[in-house]
C-alpha cells in the first residue's frame, strides 16, 4: 500500500472532461531492494516524500522529480494496476 493517501489515476480520469484534457499520465513505482542487494548492504536511494514526488539521494547528489503519481515499494501490483488507471484503460479497450 502506498504511504500517502492520494486519488487514484482512475478516479482522476473518471470525469470525461479530464479524459479529453489529459493525453497521458506518468506513474512511477519505487521497487524494494532485492535480497541480494540487501545482503550486500546496499541502501535505498529513492524515496517517496509525497504523492507525486520522487526524491533520489545517491552519493551526496540529490534530485527531486515530479510525476502524476508515485507509489512506494510497499505498493502491491494489484494496487498499482488499480490506482494508476491501467485497469480502467484495459476495461475501456475491451468493453468500449
Amino acid at each position: 500500500m502506498s504511504l500517502f493517501n492520494h486519488r487514484s489515476a482512475a478516479e482522476e480520469f473518471a470525469d470525461q472532461e479530464d479524459i479529453k484534457q489529459n493525453n497521458f499520465s506518468v506513474a512511477v513505482r519505487v521497487r524494494p531492494l532485492t535480497n541480494t542487494e540487501a545482503q550486500r548492504g546496499e541502501k535505498t536511494v529513492v524515496y517517496c516524500p509525497g504523492e507525486s514526488t520522487l526524491y533520489v539521494n545517491h552519493i551526496g547528489q540529490e534530485k527531486v522529480f515530479r510525476f502524476d503519481a508515485v507509489f512506494d515499494s510497499t505498493t502491491s501490483q494489484e494496487e498499482l494496476f488499480e490506482e494508476s488507471g491501467v485497469k480502467r484503460l484495459i476495461d475501456l479497450a475491451l468493453y468500449g
